[in-house]
């Protein structure tokens, strides 16, 4: 069997991937090429081994000799997903998302359909540095649910207790660069408060270039995309 070259594929939301079509596959490069668009929940979609074979090709695979079926059938069900049982699966990526605030709680509107079988969860939270001293929060962020190709968002409120910010807007720091094994620095003021591992907005002091920067402790950030 002679596979052709192809560089690494992201895996597509929404896609049908030739793992699903050849198990076999499963966890190989060629098994995260994209087939076909997923089916809406509820209905069924036929793939046949000559649009795989197409999708191979412009993957730069070559189909030759892959035991392709004639026809697969590819179908998509919706499962109830009960929102404390989501809260529960949810709670890592939440305290992942407060950062440097202690989560205290969590609360989700509704139960959520979403497609069945093995999902991945993670959450985000909106900046908090609004505040100058140590307080409770109450804010409205989202859990995102992927599963069978799709993404599914769900609103939720957190209940944090956050630590007063270690950097405040306009106070003075070492803003750090890093391309390659390159390290460079430069002088910035900071434009909002934020606390270590948030990101905030900052002013190069040499250049004036505004800036996205994590921080890293009470005197330095570092520049991120």
């Amino acid at each position: 069997m002679l596979l052709g070259g192809a560089s690494r594929l992201a895996r597509a939301e929404g896609q049908v991937l030739l793992a699903e079509i050849m198990p076999d596959f499963a966890g190989t490069e060629i098994g995260t090429v994209p087939i076909a668009t997923v089916p809406v929940p509820g209905a069924v979609l036929v793939v046949r081994r000559g649009e795989v074979l197409r999708a191979l090709d412009r993957a730069g695979f070559s189909g030759q000799g892959l035991p392709i079926p004639p026809a697969t059938r590819i179908s998509r069900e919706l499962v109830s997903i009960s929102r404390d049982t989501l809260l529960d699966e949810a709670m890592p990526a939440l305290h992942e998302a407060a950062g440097a605030c202690e989560l205290n709680g969590a609360r989700i509107a509704s139960d959520v359909k979403v497609i069945a079988g093995p999902r991945t969860i993670h959450a985000e939270l909106p900046l908090r540095s609004g505040t100058t001293r140590s307080a409770t929060v109450h804010l409205t962020g989202a859990i995102f649910i992927d599963s069978g190709g799709q993404r599914v968002r769900v609103p939720v409120i957190a209940h944090l207790r956050c630590p007063p910010p270690e950097i405040h807007a306009g106070s003075q720091l070492t803003v750090v660069a890093r391309v390659g094994s390159v390290r460079a620095s430069a002088p910035a003021e900071a434009r909002q408060p934020g606390r270590v591992g948030e990101i905030i907005r900052v002013t190069n002091r040499v250049t004036g270039a505004a800036l996205r920067a994590r921080i890293v402790d009470a005197q330095t950030a570092e520049v991120v995309p």
